[in-house]
């Protein structure tokens, strides 16, 4: 069994979706609202809804092109020897989680070598495990980690393609999900002292937590 870690990263999105899991005409239908005074409420309430399910569910829902950025690979410590021949001897070390779903492609993989200067890891070096969740990726069998600028914050960068390629591919749960959140934020607008009315209604939080489980199995 492979042993991975998730490092401490951030994103950064370098081509935006094209289209969006449930549109102003979805929400719309849901609600069956004819009148367009409030579209643009709904269209705000939809795109947060949106941001929402991702973040909590630890999806990219529609396709597009982001950056991922680490401190370093992680597994090898700068100038260990020792650590180094134990990564080679398990076919590359231990797995770096990637904290995307899903994951159509690795794009490419850069970082900033111990002399400073931007490098491309070649991708016949590593290894990925596209269909786990969350995927993985390591070194290659032979092959190690590439050391990394010592005390740099970001010297890994990697461009990963995510998402759902189109919207048929979209698991209804999700849709399901945003105009659940969505419909219950546009009815119930501010603050509250009804405890019903505050947050997310409970159908849309079993769905998420059930949408959710593959990433914690």
């Amino acid at each position: 069994m492979s042993q991975s870690v998730l490092l401490s990263h951030s994103f950064q999105v370098l081509t935006a979706p094209t289209w969006q899991p449930v549109s102003l005409s979805d929400i719309k239908a849901h609600l069956v609202i004819g009148y367009s005074a409030d579209d643009s409420l709904l269209t705000t309430l939809v795109n947060a809804a949106t941001n929402y399910v991702e973040r909590v569910t630890q999806t990219f829902i529609a396709e597009r092109t982001i950056q991922l950025n680490l401190e370093y690979f992680g597994p090898v410590v700068w100038g260990d020897a020792t650590l180094v021949a134990i990564n080679k001897a398990f076919s590359g070390g231990i797995a770096l989680e990637l904290p995307v779903w899903p994951l159509n492609a690795i794009n490419w993989i850069k970082y900033i070598d111990a002399g400073g200067t931007l490098q491309t890891w070649a991708s016949s070096q590593y290894q990925v495990w596209l269909q786990r969740r969350p995927p993985l990726f390591r070194p290659a069998y032979g092959q190690t980690y590439p050391i990394t600028q010592p005390g740099l914050l970001d010297a890994v960068q990697i461009s990963l393609d995510v998402g759902y390629t189109d919207l048929a591919n979209v698991p209804a749960e999700y849709q399901a999900c945003i105009k659940m959140i969505a419909a219950h934020w546009y009815a119930n607008k501010g603050d509250s002292k009804d405890m019903n009315a505050i947050g997310i209604p409970m159908v849309a939080q079993h769905l998420i937590d059930y949408i959710g489980e593959p990433y914690y199995r």
